[in-house]
């Protein structure tokens, strides 16, 4: 069905297609009225408070303590944009030509991994600002751009140190 370069083109936009989806994911989720999203968040503490009782451990916790519920909220935004930020990263130096690429290259990949991310947090927040129940929070913003920063040093760290740059 395809070529040599054909399939080497399909290949090559595979990582893109992961942050395209990635950020549909994450703009799915946004759209969803508050009622929607803080029961799912609510669902989340039930698992967590479930697994420490498991565990053994038991406290005071319970799955309706609105700090836990908030912390679920906020873990999700780490974790949404520390991935986004990681396949970014992955697409564009997947998508650089064959060969090495020095510390240089490698920051202002990262550099243009955070832009992206960064930006893409600021539209997420004011896309939210639309939706029933939710709205804009720098609060958010900064949660997201920290999980960028983090996801960027964690690629720097240890994905790009195993490629001895």
């Amino acid at each position: 069905m395809f070529g040599v370069r054909g399939r080497k083109a399909f290949c090559g936009m595979l990582p893109w297609v992961a942050v395209l989806v990635w950020m549909a994911l994450i703009f799915f989720l946004s759209a969803r009225p508050y009622e929607l999203s803080g029961a799912d968040s609510g669902r989340v503490a039930e698992l967590i408070v479930e697994a420490m009782e498991s565990l053994g451990i038991r406290g005071r916790l319970n799955s309706t303590d609105t700090a836990l519920v908030l912390f679920v909220r906020k873990a999700g935004h780490f974790i949404e944009y520390s991935v986004l930020c990681l396949l970014v990263m992955n697409a564009l130096v997947k998508s650089r030509p064959e060969g090495r690429i020095d510390t240089i290259t490698y920051r202002k990949l990262a550099l243009i991994a955070l832009v992206v991310c960064v930006s893409y947090a600021l539209g997420d927040e004011v896309h939210q600002s639309f939706v029933p129940g939710r709205s804009m929070r720098a609060g958010d913003v900064a949660i997201d751009s920290a999980a960028a920063v983090s996801a960027v040093l964690f690629y720097m760290r240890y994905i790009a140190g195993r490629r001895n740059i």
